[in-house]
């Protein structure tokens, strides 16, 4: 405080003579600074006083201080300003004519800043105001962001590699579902082109063939497990007509002992679910086994980002100037002393508060969509196999005459 009350007197006897304006639009719209300052100039420029702004409180309103008639002036050329509808408001009170041309008179600003330079202080650089009320600067932090936090959320979303990722788990999907169906397919087409010993040893056990018999023959045949391993031993004696049923059925011959179960019986029925699953599976090879062909297909990706920021600055200041000049005399009789004294005071007081809101909102979303358009076809037997594996297989079926091989539709 010690420059501002040093430079005090000046400016309180610079105030004498001035007033105080605000100029401002009711429309809100923004007020052209620069040809403010240039009707101003023009004003001072008649040599009949000075007029300047002052402060700046928002970009449609600031404060304008002027000697003499410059203020009436001015309110009179507003028009010279902008072709909106502004407004200009006196004030009575008397205002020291800080932050304008004015203060020049008294050299002011030089022997403030002559000062400044002579007192202790620090060397940090001060920071930026968010709002200034002197300049009307304004600093949008939030927005000032904005390109900086794309930048990073576009780097972090990836959205080429999601892409890529989309296409390419994709194109696995289809070539793994279709080496399985080949798979599948290769491992089926090698099981009924055996014979059917052969299928029997690599596809069915004693113990399938066990479970079979005690479950054809269920009051005749139980399953002993208390051994070292399973055995199969019959319950009761067989009927005729279930001994007859069970040759026929096992293909064995008047002369086979159904009594001797492990040696007899089962491999007999080990043989007959061979097979039988053989001559099932080689009509179905024969008939066509379905796969699936993707014919064509859609992929689709997309991304949504959208990013939103407020930036809200409220600033208020005040400033209040009181000089008070008090003088006392006393006077005696005659020859009693006469003694007299003068006081002034000078009070300025300035304050401003600044209060800033700012909020950045960020949100991103990605979508895949993958549309496959396929058809239904059997396997081109012919591809897999030759004319004489296709003929074993054939004569594995049930009726080898009507089962003729399917060909593929493609």
């Amino acid at each position: 405080l010690k420059i501002p009350l040093m430079m005090s007197r000046d400016a309180a006897e610079l105030a004498d003579d001035v007033t105080l304006c605000i100029l401002f639009s009711r429309s809100g719209k923004f007020i052209p600074r620069k040809n403010v300052h240039r009707l101003c100039t023009e004003i001072n420029a008649e040599g009949n006083g000075v007029i300047g702004v002052s402060t700046f409180l928002a970009p449609n309103s600031m404060l304008l201080i002027g000697q003499k008639d410059t203020v009436q002036r001015l309110k009179e050329r507003k028009g010279e300003i902008t072709t909106e509808r502004i407004s200009v408001r006196l004030n009575d009170d008397k205002w020291p004519p800080l932050h304008t041309p004015i203060v020049w008179q008294r050299n002011i600003t030089d022997r403030a800043q002559f000062l400044m330079h002579t007192i202790e202080g620090g060397f940090t650089a001060p920071t930026t105001p968010l709002f200034s009320m002197a300049t009307g600067d304004f600093n949008p932090a939030a927005a000032n962001q904005v390109a900086s936090v794309t930048e990073s959320t576009l780097n972090a979303i990836a959205f080429p590699t999601f892409v890529a990722d989309l296409i390419k788990g994709t194109f696995n999907a289809i070539i793994d579902a279709s080496i399985q169906q080949m798979e599948a397919f290769g491992e089926l087409l090698s099981n009924v082109a055996k014979t059917v010993d052969d299928f029997m040893a690599d596809n069915i056990t004693d113990n399938n063939a066990r479970d079979w018999v005690t479950g054809a023959f269920p009051a005749r045949y139980t399953l002993n497990a208390s051994g070292d391993g399973p055995q199969l031993e019959p319950s009761e004696d067989l009927t005729d007509e279930e001994a007859s049923r069970m040759r026929r059925t096992l293909n064995l011959g008047e002369d086979a002992d159904l009594s001797d179960v492990e040696s007899v019986v089962v491999p007999a029925a080990r043989r007959h679910i061979a097979q039988s699953r053989q001559q099932m599976l080689s009509s179905m090879v024969l008939m066509g086994i379905n796969r699936v062909i993707v014919t064509r297909g859609r992929i689709k990706a997309q991304m949504g980002f959208r990013i939103d920021t407020k930036d809200a600055a409220t600033a208020s200041a005040s400033k209040s100037f009181d000089m008070k000049n008090e003088t006392k005399a006393r006077y005696g009789w005659f020859l009693s002393p006469v003694s007299a004294s003068t006081k002034t005071t000078v009070a300025y007081v300035s304050s401003s508060q600044k209060d800033s809101e700012n909020e950045i909102d960020v949100s991103a979303n990605l979508s895949g969509e993958v549309d496959l358009q396929f058809k239904s076809d059997v396997f081109p037997l012919e591809r897999f196999a030759d004319a004489g594996v296709i003929s074993g297989i054939q004569s594995n079926t049930a009726n080898p005459a009507a089962n003729q091989p399917v060909t593929s539709m493609t």
